[in-house]
C-alpha cells in the first residue's frame, strides 16, 4: 500500500508549519503528489521528503524562495556545483561583515563599561609614549561645520577601511581654546602606513561629563590644574569621544577624554 502524508503530517515531520507548506505549493515550489477534489485535502509520498530537504537545506543557507525555484530547475550537476559556490561567496561575504560588526560592537560595550569607573572633572596626568594616529586636515576656517564635515566623512572612511567607531577618533584643536575655537584636523588611532605619531611626553587629561557646549568649563578647570600643578600646556588639545548617543540617553550623559601635552615648569 502507497503510504500518503497529509500536510500537516508532513510538515510535524520536517518541524515546519502546515501554512509554509501549503505557501510553498501555492507559489509553485513544492506541490503535494496528489490532492483531493472532493476535500482539498494535499497528499504526500515518502518520497518527496528528499525534495523538501532540499528546499530546506537551501533556505537554511540563505537562498530566497525564488532563488531555490530557479535552483530546482537546473538541469545539470555543474550548474548546481556553480550556484552553491555563488552562495558559499555571499556567506563568506556575510560572515566577513558580520565579524566586523561584531568586533565594532565589542568595542562599543568595552567603552561604555570603562566609562563607568570614570571620575568627571578630574585631572590626572600620564605618560604616552608612542600614539599613532592617521590624520586629516579641518579645512579653513576651522568651524564647527568645517569639523562636522570633515568628521563625517572621516569616520565613513574608518568604518569601512579600518572597522574603528566614532570612539577611535580624536579631534585636535587650537590651543587657545576656549578663548578661540579652531579645529586643526582628525585623527584616527590605527598603526597603519602613512600614520604619524604624537609628540612622547606627559599628558594632562580630563574627563568631560555633559554636553559639547558645556565643555569649554571643562577645559578651562583643565587649564586652571595644569597651573597649579606646576605644568604648562604644549601643543593642541585633543578631544575624544567616549561615551555618545550610542548608548547614553541624552547628551548630558555624553563623556569626552580632553587631553593636552604638558611640561614641568622649572623652579
Amino acid at each position: 500500500m502507497k503510504i500518503r502524508l497529509m500536510a500537516g503530517e508532513m510538515a510535524s515531520m520536517r518541524n515546519i508549519s502546515k501554512q509554509t507548506l501549503i505557501y510553498y505549493d501555492r507559489i509553485g515550489l513544492f506541490q503535494p503528489n496528489e490532492t483531493d477534489p472532493d476535500t482539498g485535502y494535499r497528499y504526500y509520498s515518502l518520497e518527496q521528503f528528499e525534495e523538501l530537504d532540499v528546499i530546506l537545506c537551501l533556505k537554511s543557507i540563505g537562498l530566497s524562495l525564488k532563488e531555490i525555484k530557479a535552483y530546482l530547475k537546473l538541469n545539470s550537476n555543474d550548474s548546481r556545483f556553480q550556484a552553491l559556490k555563488t552562495q558559499q561567496a555571499v556567506l563568506d561575504d556575510r560572515l566577513e561583515k558580520l565579524q566586523k560588526d561584531r568586533e565594532r560592537l565589542n568595542n562599543i560595550i568595552s567603552y561604555h563599561q570603562t566609562s563607568l569607573s570614570i571620575t568627571p572633572f578630574q585631572m590626572t596626568i600620564s605618560r604616552w609614549d608612542r600614539v599613532a594616529l592617521i590624520t586629516r586636515e579641518v579645512p579653513p576656517p576651522g568651524d564647527h561645520y568645517a569639523l562636522e564635515s570633515s568628521f563625517v566623512h572621516f569616520l565613513q572612511h574608518a568604518q569601512d577601511q579600518y572597522n574603528a567607531d566614532v570612539q577611535d577618533i580624536i579631534v585636535f584643536i587650537d590651543n587657545n581654546y576656549p578663548e578661540t575655537e579652531r579645529f586643526i584636523k582628525v585623527g584616527l588611532l590605527r598603526e597603519a602606513e602613512g600614520a604619524e605619531y604624537l609628540p612622547q611626553g606627559d599628558y594632562a587629561h580630563i574627563y568631560h561629563k555633559g554636553t559639547f557646549d558645556e565643555a569649554a568649563q571643562t577645559t578651562r578647570l583643565l587649564l586652571d590644574e595644569i597651573k597649579k600643578q606646576g605644568y604648562t600646556p604644549h601643543g593642541p588639545f585633543l578631544s575624544r569621544l567616549l561615551v555618545s548617543a550610542l548608548v547614553a540617553v541624552d547628551e548630558s550623559e555624553y563623556i569626552l577624554d580632553v587631553a593636552i601635552q604638558v611640561k614641568k615648569d622649572r623652579t
